[in-house]
């Protein structure tokens, strides 16, 4: 049976309940060299963004999940793809998870389906913009595990979504 998890944007709620998902607004890039920074943190490319539980981080494209051995692999093909568009046009989002004492990989992937899930609702009912493409990167390697959802979005009419984007 799967878990049923919360999507929220109450700390307090986020902090008291076990799987809830706590998400943030998108954040918009400045320039291609803000992408490739933003990238090497995601994929812990430096010693700067690494540390001894980095090999702990997954990184989700689809229903495609690669792990720390992969990553370096990913960072190019997923640098290649994203540089390639506008910048104008790629977002980032955070969202923090609360799993409990007890982080499985079952409970991972049951919290990613949500989120995805989730995310594909809202732009079904256009409440934000759809997406050209997505990847995930679980980092497990700070305090609190967090999901970092780098997108490109559908140019198409972005206005009709400006007063949604702090869904």
């Amino acid at each position: 049976m799967k878990k049923i998890f919360l999507l929220t944007s109450d700390e307090n709620e986020f902090e008291n309940n076990e799987n809830t998902i706590l998400y943030s607004p998108e954040i918009e890039y400045n320039n291609n060299q803000h992408i490739k920074n933003s990238l090497n943190y995601l994929f812990n490319i430096t010693s700067k963004y690494y540390n001894d539980n980095t090999k702990y981080n997954f990184y989700f494209e689809g229903t495609s999940i690669k792990n720390f051995e992969e990553r370096l692999e990913e960072h190019k093909k997923i640098s290649n793809k994203i540089l390639a568009e506008n910048y104008k046009k790629c977002r980032q989002q955070l969202f923090y998870i609360n799993l409990g004492n007890e982080i499985t990989m079952k409970k991972i992937v049951e919290c990613y389906e949500v989120l995805v899930n989730s995310i594909r609702e809202l732009e079904k009912n256009e409440y934000i913009p759809k997406v050209k493409f997505e990847y995930y990167v679980l980092h497990l390697n700070q305090e609190m595990p967090h999901f970092h959802r780098i997108f490109v979005i559908e140019w198409g009419d972005i206005k009709k979504y400006q007063m949604h984007l702090e869904w």
